[in-house]
């Protein structure tokens, strides 16, 4: 499932706000449970703990087809679980090792996000800037500020849904200049700062005030500043790809669907501040403690970085800045995932519970998000619910509308006379065809659970909890004020 928020997918190539799948990112939160009392810190793992994260990493790698993993799990700081699963690289059958580096993509993100907190404290920037002030040759710049950049809710366009971005991201080297030509003549999706949606643009934009800003290169300011005081030692970026030691091959799904082939290389150039990185699960607990502690940014920035960005209405989202804020059974979580045309990575945090559960995965269609929050069902199953109580007062003419487009997406068989105009243009034939791929291989929905609905702007969104024969996922369905379906997303529970 696993055309995804913060993603280069090649079956998308498109990144959309924090989910699962995301056929298009929902504009506004979800119904989410209430805080409830976290467990104490994770002092070691049992070997019953041990067990059913095996399996759980063991299962997720036979349904989504993944050749090779690298786990991590960080309690109060601490590494109490490292390892490797499967093999690097099919043909060789190497092993992952907890050292193997894998493409990150979006979580790529928080470091360019600190790296701009980094220069608004070092007075070099304003959060409330216009975009025009730095790179007034992008006509609604003058629209935009970098606060809203962060927070993805400017309307710009996603340069990586481009029809012919994937022709152009294997076949030609990226650059600022070609990004900009690919956004530069299409209008803004919305009024900035009225909705949200997740645009790698924002964050490549992002790239280039840091450049202007410090008078560095975006990549020597990063390592500079951020990634070598965060003490992450075997990081570097897609360009340095082919001398890098104990990497992963990228793979996708191979011709006809059948089978997988190792992905193309994806130019560096096209991923840059919105998805470059290369890392491994050691490095990424570094930047955790590093981010989470204040060693990178300030304890302030840090609160701010991780606070859900606003409207121009007030109302919040669940995207801050390079993170995702929601809860996982009214558990505190923050994160974000990422993926390139061959890998998914997960960075999920939950500071009120001290922990921290990273994974990477050499196969594009690995819902690396979904596997993580899995891994901290198998730490505490005791506050895993056998299953929901439905909520009140369910329409069950939406949950049959519901039921219907989770067969729709199955099949591929899009209805664009139920979809709204924006929807429709959003939902691509490689888009459909990719979620197709990855939700065939969950067989059929068993259960579809009602969980509630909250009005957004003139939608409403639907929270529904689906349970297939392989796996489990919530579905974010919104209906906007027409009838029309504005809104299909699915997300880790």
């Amino acid at each position: 499932m696993i055309i995804n928020t913060h993603s280069w997918r090649r079956t998308a190539c498109a990144v959309a706000a924090a989910s699962l799948v995301v056929l298009l990112g929902a504009r506004a939160p979800a119904p989410s449970a209430p805080q409830t009392a976290s467990p104490p810190p994770i002092a070691s793992l049992s070997a019953v703990d041990i067990s059913r994260v095996d399996a759980t990493i063991r299962h997720a790698m036979d349904t989504y087809r993944i050749p090779g993993a690298q786990i991590a799990i960080v309690s109060d700081g601490r590494i109490v679980y490292r390892r490797g699963y499967g093999v690097k690289n099919i043909r060789s059958q190497r092993p992952v090792t907890p050292n193997t580096r894998f493409e990150i993509g979006s979580i790529t993100k928080q470091f360019t996000a600190a790296a701009i907190l980094q220069l608004a404290d070092d007075g070099k920037l304003n959060l409330d800037d216009r975009l025009a002030k730095y790179i007034g040759i992008y006509p609604p710049a003058s629209d935009v500020t970098i606060r809203q950049l962060l927070w993805q809710t400017t309307g710009i366009p996603n340069f990586t849904a481009a029809k012919n971005f994937v022709a152009m991201a294997e076949h030609r080297p990226g650059t600022f200049a070609a990004i900009i030509n690919t956004i530069a003549n299409k209008p803004l999706r919305f009024a900035p700062g009225t909705r949200w949606e997740y645009s790698n643009s924002n964050y490549i934009l992002l790239g280039r005030i840091v450049e202007l800003a410090s008078g560095q290169t975006y990549t020597d300011y990063l390592f500079s500043h951020v990634i070598n005081p965060a003490g992450m030692h075997k990081t570097a970026t897609i360009a340095n790809e082919a001398h890098l030691s104990d990497f992963a091959t990228g793979y996708g799904p191979g011709k006809r669907g059948s089978g997988l082939s190792p992905a193309p290389r994806f130019g560096s150039g096209w991923a840059w501040a919105a998805g470059y990185l290369v890392s491994n699960v050691t490095d990424l607990s570094a930047w955790d403690n590093a981010f989470f502690g204040g060693t990178v940014v300030t304890p302030k920035d840090v609160t701010l970085a991780t606070s859900p960005g606003k409207l121009s209405d007030g109302k919040p989202t669940t995207y801050a800045f390079g993170w995702v804020v929601d809860s996982q059974y009214g558990h505190r979580r923050i994160w974000h995932n990422g993926g390139t045309f061959g890998f998914s990575a997960s960075n999920m945090t939950y500071p009120d519970d001290h922990l921290a559960i990273i994974g990477l995965f050499n196969n594009a269609e690995a819902p690396g998000e979904s596997i993580t929050a899995k891994i901290f069902d198998a730490l505490h199953p005791d506050l895993v619910p056998a299953h929901p109580t439905p909520a009140p007062n369910e329409d069950l003419a939406i949950t049959a509308r519901a039921n219907e487009w989770i067969g729709r997406v199955q099949r591929g068989a899009i209805d664009r006379a139920q979809l709204s105009a924006e929807m429709s243009k959003a939902l691509t034939p490689e888009l459909v065809a990719g979620a197709k791929a990855q939700f065939s291989r969950l067989g059929a929905p068993r259960t579809l659970t009602y969980l509630g609905k909250t009005p957004q702007g003139t939608s409403t969104v639907y929270l529904y909890r689906v349970d297939f024969a392989r796996d489990s996922v919530n579905l974010i369905l919104s209906i906007d004020a027409a009838g029309k379906v504005d809104g299909l997303l699915f997300r880790p529970i």
